[in-house]
């Protein structure tokens, strides 16, 4: 079962895709690493709500900030517009607009250092306004950007079970 989770937890994520999966592992109801239970905010009722035979997925959302491959912004006129190529103009139909603001963000998430406290640090300085109302308006781009798929997100996955004669999965024999 060790192996398994740590081959799991090794799995390399492409970010060119717009929702991955990274499966963390499999774990008895009863020995579940302290650091996930706290990660993933699973509580003591939670996990006795997890009846014998029966499993649960928690999941965490991670937006990995970043503009994905194949997307282009453009202004025309006076309006942004971000427009998909090549093989993203199956995925996605259609243009998106973006307000002066959003352009600005846009462009320093293509940055290759680009993070939300980059973003924020950006706005910062751009917009002279204080950390609370660039925080909040990046976090908005951030969330948008994820449901457009302009950002990666990433779905972390954790699996608890409850065997129901108590006995744990025994890890696979090499």
């Amino acid at each position: 079962m060790a192996e398994e989770n740590k081959n799991q937890q090794n799995q390399k994520i492409d970010l060119n895709d717009a929702i991955l999966f990274h499966k963390i592992g499999r774990f008895p109801v009863d020995n579940v690493p302290q650091e996930l239970i706290d990660m993933y905010h699973i509580t003591p009722e939670m996990l006795k709500e997890i009846e014998p035979g029966m499993e649960s997925t928690f999941t965490i959302q991670q937006v990995n900030v970043g503009v994905r491959k194949g997307y282009l912004l453009r202004k025309v006129g006076d309006a942004y517009m971000v427009m998909p190529t090549g093989p993203r103009m199956k995925e996605y139909r259609g243009m998106i607009t973006l307000n002066e603001t959003g352009a600005f963000l846009f462009k320093e998430a293509q940055k290759p250092d680009a993070s939300r406290r980059s973003l924020i640090d950006a706005a910062m300085a751009e917009y002279k306004v204080g950390e609370p109302e660039a925080a909040e308006n990046v976090d908005s781009f951030i969330q948008q950007c994820a449901e457009c798929r302009l950002f990666a997100q990433i779905n972390h996955e954790i699996v608890i079970y409850n065997d129901p004669q108590g006995e744990s999965e025994e890890a696979p024999k090499e």
